[in-house]
């Protein structure tokens, strides 16, 4: 391999060679052997090892992800450059976005960290959240939509894009779009000890909940604007504000406590679900 490697790499013309200090004791034998051939020897750059979230040196084997694997679940290519580069290497700026022209134009080897670094998903999460929010509605809804596998068979274009841009900030990487679009399809198996104690909490709650049904049950047009309507018609009617009108409708109608904004959610539930749930929600007041 050793001569295979230095045959190879002087037929390819490799002026430079950047690879882990783990392969430091091979430089000898390689100039060695260009020495032998009478041959330049490149240019080498010993840098440190990255290291995996547990403290070992990465490996396929242990199922460290490739580039690919992460592409595959929605890692974009921008971010996963972005984030790999800042991998035992530092600019002389405070700023951790670049392009890949920026990077060109930093990097300086002098900068690389003679120390390990460590690999960290949710560092790379959130450089990926970036670059996601940075995308236009058009970009980001043509890129989400590969990534995207729940069933909602049956639904408009529109409702669809409305429900993926929903949580254009809320999604980290491509694939967790199937999972968070379930706070508005999907009811909690059970509610958490948290809601009940909330609904329980004050009597208001109820009254809140009724007039909250007649607007819904009055309103004809299913619309995010319609619906913010509704929702400022119960503040008014039930003289309630802030946390003790968002969160009684937001609880029967989805479950949860907490969420993109409701009148996004209210349409994306549905007329007919929303009142079926309002429906079930009166029935178990008590708690």
């Amino acid at each position: 391999y050793n001569f295979a490697n230095v045959v190879d790499d002087h037929l390819m013309e490799i002026t430079h060679v950047i690879r882990g200090k783990e392969y430091l004791d091979q430089t000898a034998k390689y100039n060695l052997l260009y020495e032998a051939f009478g041959w330049d020897k490149p240019k080498y750059i010993h840098v440190a090892m990255v290291l995996g979230e547990d403290g070992s040196k990465l490996s396929k084997r242990n199922g460290d992800a490739s580039f690919m694997d992460l592409y595959d679940e929605g890692y974009m290519p921008e971010a996963i450059v972005n984030y790999l580069s800042l991998l035992g290497w530092s600019p002389e700026e405070n700023r951790e976005i670049f392009s890949m022209d920026e990077l060109i134009k930093n990097f300086n080897e002098k900068r690389i960290s003679k120390s390990s670094s460590q690999y960290d998903l949710k560092k790379l999460k959130w450089f990926n959240h970036h670059y996601i929010e940075s995308l236009s509605d058009e970009d980001y809804l043509n890129w989400v939509k590969k990534y995207f596998t729940y069933d909602v068979q049956g639904k408009s274009d529109k409702w669809l894009d409305t429900l993926l841009l929903v949580y254009k900030t809320h999604i980290s990487y491509g694939k967790e779009i199937n999972e968070v679009v379930k706070e508005v399809l999907e009811l909690p198996s059970e509610k958490d000890a948290e809601i009940k104690e909330f609904m329980s909490s004050d009597a208001s709650i109820k009254n809140t909940i009724s007039i909250f049904k007649e607007e819904i049950e009055k309103t004809g047009n299913w619309e995010v604007e319609s619906l913010k309507e509704v929702i400022n018609n119960v503040k008014e009617k039930a003289d309630v504000k802030g946390k003790m009108l968002y969160m009684p409708l937001r609880i029967v109608a989805s479950g949860r406590m907490h969420g993109p904004d409701l009148p996004e959610v209210l349409y994306l539930i549905g007329k007919d679900k929303v009142l079926e749930r309002i429906s079930s929600e009166e029935s178990n007041m008590e708690y």
